[in-house]
């Protein structure tokens, strides 16, 4: 006969919980101590904990929709700075790479927890991409010529802080390219939107009000010296150019270039419902009036070029029937980001000629090619750029870091780490581009070319924000094709029954 498990009686149930109780308010207790922003962070911290365990059995999708949702504010982190690095120079550091420590960042270790214990706890059977692929070579090769360089790093402590800062980005790559799944994806599409449409919304208040909630990404709470002030862009000065919740108008422009293909892609594509495709057409247009606020040409340029890519692809591989509506509805898109990027882009250059504006560009490419030429085969050292410009660079050069991501990585890197970034470029654009017929690849294909082309002028790749989207790209384009050939469909709630 099967006994019966034991049980307490009601009295000692009540004991213990008021024990419990008492040992975890004694716990906590010290978080009174801290700053009102860290305080209410950490008991923020410990409710959402508490109430994702009421759903442990989807724990692993509580955090996967937190991952997405967290997107825009994966620059609100603790950083640390070595202590010789001054105050001024914080900025360019955290964009070289810093240790640092954010709500994308437990998200991620709290996946990984409960990856591990799905994998080896309960048996569970390997992914379906459970071995090293091509890609992953890719990437360990990109992280492999940033060690490769702290050889030469002058300074060493930098280089270390930027490896580490790659590999706790890629980590994002490690996870989703291997648990993504088709409702995966839809939510990560609804964040898109959600992202558009909220930054944009805050952008407008920003620049319309002359700088309130400017400084955001900046100040994270700390109701400091950056909330209300922004850096000046020259002969714009007097302009308050919107910056949502990232750390400045270019990352906000270079996540719109990047995210904005999505929704115009769901616009021309005529399997969707039609309520959603209004829904997505609404959401590019506001979307194109959000990174017009944010006054960055490379961006406009990005999305530009990506949206060229688009139509030529589109126009190109579908079926002819849909060739005209879509030609149609790419051409009003067009024009929309006409009419916000013509004024925009006459604001800049009517007071700044192109000439004057890419002098200085040019003479940061000098720099970084001077820098790189000092060890052309394994780089200056990751995360040393900016020592380099402090050294050899002019009042101008030694300010910023150079504004084009290619020239930054070969830089720090070398040739070796310069062939390795953009190899990965190229094999998660070639996984999409296989996809391209079956419209799935055509989204996230569009968006890396977009964000390669402004990191041709600006170095946004870099922000926190803009590297995490970059690194669901290429898990994306690790996933998609597993999701196709599985069946799973992608987006089927979108689809018409």
């Amino acid at each position: 006969m099967r006994g019966r498990a034991a049980t307490l009686p009601p009295q000692a149930n009540y004991a213990l919980a008021l024990v419990c109780g008492a040992a975890f308010a004694t716990a906590i207790y010290p978080l009174t101590g801290l700053e009102p922003r860290w305080m209410f962070a950490a008991i923020a911290g410990l409710v959402v904990v508490s109430t994702s365990l009421v759903f442990v059995s989807r724990l692993t999708d509580v955090l996967t929709a937190a991952l997405f949702c967290a997107m825009p504010i994966a620059g609100f982190t603790k950083n640390y700075f070595p202590p010789f690095v001054a105050d001024e120079d914080k900025g360019n550091v955290f964009f070289a790479g810093t240790a640092s420590v954010g709500a994308v960042d437990l998200i991620v270790l709290g996946l990984f927890v409960l990856w591990a214990a799905r994998r080896f706890a309960h048996r569970e059977a390997p992914s379906r991409r459970a071995g090293l692929t091509g890609l992953d070579w890719v990437i360990l090769a990109v992280i492999g010529a940033h060690v490769l360089s702290l050889l030469h790093a002058p300074v060493a402590l930098l280089g270390i802080l930027a490896v580490a800062y790659l590999v706790k980005q890629s980590l994002v790559y490690v996870y989703l390219s291997r648990n993504m799944r088709a409702k995966h994806v839809e939510w990560f599409l609804t964040m898109v939107a959600v992202m558009i449409v909220v930054q944009t919304a805050l952008g407008a208040v920003q620049t319309m009000t002359g700088g309130d909630l400017i400084g955001l990404g900046r100040d994270k709470g700390a109701g400091g010296d950056e909330l209300g002030t922004q850096y000046a862009v020259a002969k714009i000065e007097d302009v308050s150019r919107a910056e949502g919740t990232l750390m400045d108008s270019h990352e906000l422009g270079a996540m719109f270039a990047m995210l904005l293909p999505f929704a115009l892609a769901i616009v021309v594509a005529p399997e969707v419902k039609r309520s959603y495709r209004i829904v997505a057409a609404l959401v590019f247009g506001i979307g194109v009036f959000g990174i017009g606020l944010t006054f960055s040409r490379s961006a406009i340029a990005g999305l530009a070029t990506g949206l060229l890519f688009f139509a030529f692809v589109y126009l190109w591989n579908w079926p002819s029937r849909f060739r005209v509506p879509a030609f149609l509805m790419l051409i009003a898109g067009l024009a929309l980001a006409g009419l916000v990027a013509v004024p925009v882009i006459g604001a800049r250059y009517g007071s700044q000629s192109i000439g004057d504006a890419m002098d200085l560009r040019f003479e940061q490419y000098a720099l970084a090619m001077r820098v790189w030429l000092m060890s052309p085969i394994i780089g200056y050292g990751a995360g040393n750029y900016m020592q380099a410009a402090k050294l050899y660079g002019n009042e101008f050069t030694e300010l910023l870091p150079v504004h084009n991501m290619s020239l930054w990585i070969l830089a720090d890197t070398g040739v070796i780490g310069a062939i390795a970034f953009h190899g990965l470029f190229i094999a998660a654009l070639r996984r999409y581009w296989r996809l391209l017929r079956m419209r799935a690849g055509l989204l996230s294909f569009t968006g890396l070319v977009a964000c390669f082309v402004d990191n041709l002028t600006d170095p946004s790749l870099r922000g926190s924000t803009i590297f995490i989207i970059f690194w669901m790209f290429v898990a994306l384009s690790a996933s998609l094709p597993g999701l196709v050939a599985d069946r799973d469909v992608v987006g089927r709630h979108l689809l018409r029954a």
